[in-house]
């Protein structure tokens, strides 16, 4: 299947080989962390060589891990957030135009965009390195390449509409991704690093560091040819050093959450409710990638 080229493979990409959390919005869309590796997005189904994503809507209880992910596996409830502030700016934008029947401008899809700093080894060994769309209620058509001056401020009404939505908890999601950047340079993480390129090589894949394999994965995608071959490799050799991150993350978020308790409970109480208003009035739901 054909996958859909535009600006979020190319943001995405420069978001992977930073392994930071990125300030700016994927062209508006709110997307606010760096990927693991390429994402090209697509939507189910999936090519053969993979089996298609499933899509779950139920939120968590505690939304401190829609905010404060510690495992590649807990990225996939803050994907759904990030990706629901996209599709919120989306069908904010859509909703305008229709109403004033006028075209929008090319734009990315909503998609869940991975954080190279959590990878979710399980999800990547499984269905590779491309990101997935995330639902929308409407189908998007074809946009142009431009738009009147009526279709370009209902972008920008929906570009305000993400960063309205973003704004409830993006300082704390950014100073959490700052956190999480410091584990990288801890002495058992460096050493657990130095498996890295050998595994891939016994893998018969050369690249001397995850940015490497990354933009051998994305030339692969743009080329619409599989990845399978590369996201195991990366999953298999990977694993050493998720395991010597992991106990530091959740140690480090233990210490996150005592001294930011007072605005985790704030979002524990706010975060919820906007989201449930932005669901019955754009007609959105809130997802999350499954296994």
């Amino acid at each position: 299947m054909a996958r859909p080229r535009n600006s979020v493979a190319l943001a995405a990409l420069v978001c992977a080989l930073a392994l930071t959390a990125c300030s700016s919005d994927l062209s508006g869309s709110g997307g606010s962390g760096d990927v693991s590796g390429p994402a090209r997005p697509r939507s189910s189904p999936a090519p053969a060589s993979t089996p298609p994503v499933p899509i779950t809507y139920a939120m968590p209880k505690d939304v401190t891990v829609l905010v404060l992910p510690a495992t590649g596996a807990e990225t996939r409830w803050s994907q759904g957030l990030d990706a629901f502030a996209q599709a919120v700016g989306d069908a904010s934008a859509h909703a305008c135009a229709q109403a004033h029947r006028t075209a929008l401008p090319d734009r990315p899809p909503p998609a869940f965009i991975r954080r190279a700093e959590l990878p979710d080894l399980a999800f990547i060994r499984r269905h590779g390195f491309s990101a997935v769309l995330a639902p929308l209620p409407y189908p998007r058509g074809t946009p142009t390449g431009s738009a009147s001056p009526a279709g370009q401020r209902c972008l920008r009404q929906g570009e305000d509409a993400t960063r309205g939505l973003r704004s409830v908890y993006v300082d704390t999601q950014t100073a959490w991704m700052r956190e999480l950047a410091k584990v990288r340079t801890a002495p058992t993480v460096r050493e657990a690093y130095r498996s890295f390129a050998p595994c891939l090589a016994r893998h018969g894949i050369t690249a001397t560091d995850e940015a490497g394999l990354f933009a051998l994965a994305d030339r692969r995608l743009a080329a619409d040819r599989t990845d399978a071959d590369l996201a195991i490799a990366y999953a298999t050799c990977m694993a050493p050093i998720e395991a010597a991150r992991s106990p530091l993350r959740t140690r480090q978020r233990d210490r996150f959450i005592a001294s930011h308790r007072a605005t985790l409970q704030e979002l524990q109480r706010t975060l919820p409710a906007r989201i449930h208003r932005l669901e019955a009035d754009l007609g959105v739901r809130l997802s999350f990638p499954g296994g």
